[in-house]
Formats: C-alpha cells, sequence, structure tokens
C-alpha cells in the first residue's frame, strides 16, 4: 500500500509578495537615510555623548 503525498502549494505561493519586499527595503533605506542625516548634526553626536557618559 502506497501512502498519499501531501499537497504542496506551487513555488509562487512561498514567501511574501514582491510588493511588500519593495515597501519593506524602501523603510529600511528611508530609516537608515534618517539615521545618517541625524549624525551628521554635531550638536545631537555631542547631547547622545553627554546622555552616554552620564550613565557611567
Amino acid at each position: 500500500m502506497t501512502t498519499p503525498r501531501p499537497v504542496q502549494p506551487p513555488p509562487s505561493a512561498s514567501g511574501p509578495p514582491a510588493w511588500l519586499k519593495v515597501v519593506g527595503w524602501a523603510v529600511a533605506v528611508a530609516t537608515l537615510a534618517g539615521v545618517f542625516l541625524l549624525y551628521t548634526r554635531a550638536d545631537l553626536v555631542v547631547d547622545l555623548a553627554n546622555q552616554l557618559w552620564t550613565c557611567f
């Protein structure tokens, strides 16, 4: 007696849709660009360093 094989979805049905990947990458790039732009402001970097220093 043979055992029935489970039904497998087609390969295109696995994983997130293409538009969701594009949106995810766009959000990641925008976030990284925003962080980079914040670090170009010297006063912000000094404030962050001062806040970190006060923890010790």
